[in-house]
């Protein structure tokens, strides 16, 4: 019963989550992938694809308010806003700022000012 239940766990809460997150990296990985190349049809049908595999993945995932906070999970209405920046963005329009904030996406620039930020405070 109790590996049961676990299985269960797992199929229906964990592993959505853990796609969602996987999801998110692909994105990280394609803005920083395609950045000069946006106009491209590759670049094009790239953002498309993740703009529309980010809603549904948020979608199957059971209860998805109550799981966000404790996955460290971007808010509902920030993948919206998201997918749809997507789209803007394989349309040519440059999003990659406003995408990486609303997907909780820690950049370079992030680390090195983290990193300075530390320095000054030791």
């Amino acid at each position: 019963m109790t590996f049961a239940l676990g299985q269960m766990f797992l199929k229906a809460l964990l592993d959505p989550i853990i796609d969602l997150k996987k999801e998110v990296g692909r994105i990280a990985y394609a803005l920083d992938f395609f950045d000069n190349q946006r106009e491209s049809d590759a670049a094009s049908m790239r953002f498309r694809d993740h703009a529309c595999r980010l809603r549904e993945l948020m979608n199957t995932i059971f209860l998805y308010d109550v799981w966000q906070p404790l996955f460290h999970l971007p808010r509902k209405e920030d993948v919206y806003e998201a997918s749809a920046d997507l789209i803007g963005h394989s349309n040519g329009n440059d999003f990659r700022t406003e995408i990486r904030k609303l997907l909780l996406i820690t950049t370079y620039d992030d680390i090195v000012r983290e990193r300075a930020k530390r320095k000054r405070d030791i």
